[in-house]
């Protein structure tokens, strides 16, 4: 097995675990508005209601985007893959599954 590939799949399984834990507390609206943790959007500063439901929101989807992130990970761990230099298996994988949930909380505090 490719050591590049292995490593990858290590990466993806420890940025996919620290992502879900990192967002259980903006989903059980824990985090009280703050300038340090969360979706720091301006629309979630102009209320508390604004707040929770963004951060929230976000942290679900932060949630949803991991889990494929992680399946990528045991993949590449059990997976017979045999890539010469690992080129499919760049940080470009971790800038989707992270761009992707930003993206959508955008859109969706737009909307409120």
């Amino acid at each position: 097995m490719n050591e590049a590939v292995m490593s990858f799949g290590i990466i993806y399984i420890i940025v996919g675990s620290i992502s879900i834990i990192i967002s259980v507390p903006l989903v059980l609206e824990m985090i009280p508005k703050n300038y340090f943790y969360g979706f720091r959007l301006p629309k979630a500063f102009l209320s508390d209601e604004n707040w929770y439901k963004i951060n929230k929101f976000g942290g679900e989807q932060l949630i949803i985007w991991s889990l494929p992130l992680i399946i990528m990970g045991i993949l590449c761990l059990f997976a017979p893959l045999d890539l010469k230099n690992g080129d499919l298996l760049t940080v470009i994988p971790l800038l989707i599954f992270a761009f992707i949930p930003i993206i959508r909380t955008m859109i969706y505090a737009n909307k409120l």
